[in-house]
């Protein structure tokens, strides 16, 4: 169902209203008359990179999209998504949360995005990163697709590959189970990859699933992964002896450094050396 947001709108609307810094009253009595103008309001201004696009869409006809999967979605259209694979986004969001199982794994208990987090927000905000620096999400899975097709000629679980210029070590570390896609796209893996960059010696760890979100979906998952464990780790060694406090830190310390979950897009193009437009 269509909606064209106003000024009523706007008020209810609290992410509109978290981008205009504090402004004075007459400021916000024109800002709530004239939204299409607020760039003219003398301490207006976005705060947050997703603000000038939710600006442009106040007092707009808003249309709920379905993503087009493997192809450029426009970060408004983002904002407005209404299913993936024909899956609403809030039975997406439900499945892919800490601790959801399904019967057909589609689920993981360390969850694809954090508990509070927003799919909507996390895409459209990944994907206004990747289009400012003029590239595609394609352009940023291709490396990673890469060392699936090298660990494919390899033969073996450790291996070598270079990659725009670069060389990397990389590790595949194989399970017996395989973890699904949530997005209900047929695809699973087996595999996580250790890809190591050789001249500069940083590591990343990421699941075979990974190349494939990013190309298709624009997901480089959630930003509050691991939280789980972190906060169960801390309260675990509450008014415990120093000793095991400090093996409870050693062990938060350890996770982050190996966890896969996110791997940010700028994360991706430093690593891998991705050349950009901008």
């Amino acid at each position: 169902m269509e909606t064209k947001p106003g000024p009523t709108h706007l008020l209810t609307h609290w992410k509109v209203l978290g981008c205009i810094r504090p402004l004075s009253f007459i400021g916000l009595a024109f800002l709530l008359s004239f939204s299409s103008i607020v760039y003219g309001v003398e301490g207006a201004g976005p705060v947050d990179p997703l603000c000038a696009i939710r600006l442009k869409m106040v007092g707009k006809t808003q249309t709920p999209h379905d993503m087009e999967v493997g192809k450029p979605n426009s970060t408004e259209a983002l904002l407005n998504l209404r299913s993936i694979n024909n899956v609403s986004i809030k039975e997406l969001e439900k499945k892919m949360r800490p601790g959801h199982s399904t019967t057909d794994y589609e689920g993981s208990e360390s969850g694809f995005i954090g508990d509070h987090e927003d799919l909507r927000e996390l895409l459209a905000r990944d994907n206004e990163t990747v289009r400012n620096l003029g590239l595609t999400h394609q352009d940023l899975a291709k490396p990673l697709f890469e060392v699936m097709k090298a660990h494919e000629l390899s033969k073996g679980s450790v291996f070598e590959v270079v990659i725009n210029g670069k060389t990397f070590k990389v590790e595949s570390v194989l399970y017996l189970g395989v973890q699904r896609s949530p997005f209900s796209d047929n695809l699973s893996t087996p595999i996580d990859y250790i890809i190591k960059n050789e001249g500069t010696g940083e590591t990343i760890k990421v699941s075979g699933l990974l190349p494939y979100f990013i190309s298709n979906y624009g997901f480089y998952e959630g930003t509050e992964m691991g939280q789980k464990f972190i906060e169960y780790m801390k309260a675990t060694a509450a008014g415990r002896s120093e000793a095991e406090k400090l093996e409870a830190e050693q062990e938060i310390k350890k996770y982050i450094a190996s966890s896969f979950y996110r791997v940010a897009p700028l994360t991706l193009i430093h690593f891998f050396g991705i050349p950009t437009a901008k």
